[in-house]
């Protein structure tokens, strides 16, 4: 095969970030070929990660420096999919140490109500019946009400039973 592969890993992350998981045909003009399916976005990420890490012996991983980096390249648009990013990214790492972050806030949860709504010509589910949950905005009520009273010609008393 006389494709030059030195050329194909850039041009494959340059082909498959922007077609991920889709198939690529790398091909000269002699009609020598290698094809093959684009990773999936994090798979590439992944890649060029790993390819940076085994080329950057004293870079310590600690989540704490991984954080600071991923930032760093976020915040100032970089691309993930270059190696470049990470070496400037740890420049920065090397000169400032890794950031402070701090821990997420845990999620707020809103209390929920442990009624059952249930129609009037349906039964109250048996206990321990798999059951969903639905979250609608009173616009989206309104209209859901509004498709039920057209589809039961006006007929759409409900009630509320506790579980």
């Amino acid at each position: 095969m006389s494709i030059f592969r030195a050329h194909f890993p850039g041009w494959r992350r340059k082909y498959c970030s922007i077609h991920p998981s889709q198939p690529y045909v790398y091909s000269n003009a002699a009609g020598d070929s290698i094809s093959g399916n684009c990773p999936t976005v994090e798979g590439l990420v992944n890649e060029v990660a790993a390819e940076w890490l085994a080329k950057n012996k004293n870079y310590e991983p600690t989540p704490a420096n991984g954080q600071t980096m991923v930032a760093y390249v976020a915040e100032h648009h970089l691309g993930f999919f270059e190696k470049k990013s990470y070496d400037e990214a740890y420049r920065y790492l090397k000169a400032n140490g890794p950031r402070k972050f701090e821990p997420p806030a845990p999620a707020t949860t809103i209390a929920t109500s442990q009624d059952v709504f249930v129609w009037f010509d349906e039964s109250a589910p048996a206990p321990g019946a798999p059951l969903f949950e639905a979250v609608v905005t009173p616009g989206a009520y309104d209209v859901a009400l509004a498709i039920l009273r057209q589809a039961r010609q006006g007929n759409t008393w409900a009630c509320l039973r506790g579980v």
